[in-house]
């Protein structure tokens, strides 16, 4: 289940029976519930395409108490701006990948963190990863991993091994410029 507080703690379901072929999806809207996935300006993002997952819905809170301002920035025309980044496949199921306000802005593009830890957490020799934007003069920022090799690992894990595991596996925009 995925949820907020502001949504009388629960949004989606994704059935127990489907976990094991849908491992990072938050299924689909509760009965009642619209959940959109929607670009700054609030357009509906494509199929697969990445946007703030926005709710509508009985449940969802009236505002924030005594906090007017807070409430005008994430309740907008009847919708609750949730601040996770969300995509949504061909069958309609949604998986969170991220927060807004984690995103690393690499030119034009947005990189969520959390997609960049998940695939270089699976680097052999990996044991933890952190992944953060760097300022950059040409690219505003750039994404640099921070990872903790595992211990008694044969030959020592290296930065150029992580950045050619993640050359297979990234586009370049994504790739991070450097393994500290």
């Amino acid at each position: 289940m995925y949820g907020q507080t502001e949504a009388g703690a629960r949004l989606s379901m994704l059935p127990p029976g489907e976990v094991a072929d849908r491992p990072r999806s938050i299924g689909r809207g509760l009965p009642g519930v619209t959940l959109r996935v929607v670009d700054p300006d609030g357009n509906e993002v494509g199929e697969n395409e990445l946007g703030e997952l926005v709710a509508q819905g009985p449940n969802l809170m009236q505002g924030y108490w005594k906090d007017p301002e807070l409430t005008r920035q994430v309740l907008r025309d009847g919708w609750l701006h949730t601040g996770d980044l969300a995509s949504r496949d061909g069958e309609g199921y949604l998986s969170i990948v991220g927060r807004r306000v984690d995103m690393i802005k690499v030119g034009a593009y947005r990189v969520a963190p959390s997609e960049l830890e998940e695939i270089a957490s699976a680097c052999p020799g990996v044991a933890e990863v952190a992944v953060v934007g760097l300022p950059d003069p040409i690219w505003s920022q750039v994404p640099v991993a921070f990872v903790v090799p595992q211990e008694n690992v044969n030959p020592p894990l290296t930065a150029d091994a992580v950045l050619d595991y993640l050359s297979g596996k990234l586009p370049l925009f994504k790739r991070p410029r450097e393994v500290r």
